[in-house]
C-alpha cells in the first residue's frame, strides 16, 4: 500500500489514479474508498465541481493553504471559493495551477494567468499535467501574448507538445481557432480584451 500510495501522493482525480496505477475506473475509485478509511485521502469538490483527493502519508492533521489562497495571493483577480479547499504536506504553486485548470472555470482560468510567473519547477508542473498537458500549454501561451512571463523550458513544451489531443478539444466551441489553439489542438476560454479592463 506504502508504494501505491508514494505513486499518487498529491492532488489527484479518479481518471489519474486510474492512470497511475492502471487500474480500471472500479479499481480506482475502490482504492479511493480504502485511503479515505485510513486517513490517507480527503476529497473536495463535488456535484458541478469536479472530485479532487488529496492524498498524503504525512499524519500532520494541520491544515494549509489550498488553491483558492494561492490564487488569491497572487492574482489582482480576486475569487471567492465555491468550497473550501486546504491540504496536508507540501502544496506548490505548480500544484495549485493544474487543480484550477480542472475547475474549468472561466474566471479562476483568467486567474490563473497570473501564476505562471510564480512558477519554481517546470518539470514538475508538467508532471502533474496529466491529461491536461494542451490546456495547460495553450493557457500558458496565450498569458504571454497578454503580459510578460517568465518562458517555459524548450524541453517541458516539447514534451506537453506531443500530448497534443489528435482531435481539437473544445474547451469551448469556436469556429475559427487562433494559431495558439491550432498549434495546440485545443480552444482557450479567454481574451485579450479581458484584461484591458
Amino acid at each position: 500500500m506504502y508504494e501505491k500510495i508514494k505513486l499518487i501522493e498529491g492532488k489527484q482525480t479518479l481518471e489519474t489514479i486510474s492512470k497511475r496505477l492502471n487500474l480500471t475506473k472500479n479499481s480506482a475509485a475502490n482504492l479511493v474508498s480504502k485511503l479515505k478509511k485510513q486517513g490517507y485521502l480527503k476529497r473536495s469538490g463535488g456535484g458541478k465541481q469536479p472530485r479532487i483527493y488529496t492524498i498524503s502519508l504525512k499524519t500532520s492533521t494541520q491544515l494549509k493553504d489550498g488553491m483558492f489562497d494561492i490564487l488569491n495571493k497572487y492574482s489582482p483577480i480576486k475569487l471567492i471559493p465555491p468550497f473550501i479547499h486546504k491540504v496536508r504536506g507540501n502544496y506548490r504553486i505548480e500544484d495549485a495551477i493544474i487543480d484550477l485548470i480542472r475547475l474549468n472555470n472561466i474566471r479562476v482560468l483568467a486567474g490563473v494567468t497570473y501564476l505562471f510567473n510564480k512558477i519554481a519547477d517546470w518539470a514538475y508542473l508538467r508532471k502533474k499535467a496529466i491529461g491536461i498537458e494542451a490546456r495547460l500549454g495553450a493557457l500558458y501561451d496565450f498569458t504571454r501574448t497578454i503580459r510578460k512571463t517568465k518562458k517555459m523550458p524548450n524541453n517541458i513544451k516539447s514534451a506537453m507538445l506531443k500530448k497534443r489531443p489528435k482531435e481539437i478539444d473544445y474547451w469551448i466551441i469556436k469556429k475559427d481557432p487562433n494559431s495558439i489553439e491550432k498549434k495546440w489542438n485545443t480552444t482557450v476560454p479567454l481574451r485579450g480584451e479581458d484584461f484591458d479592463k
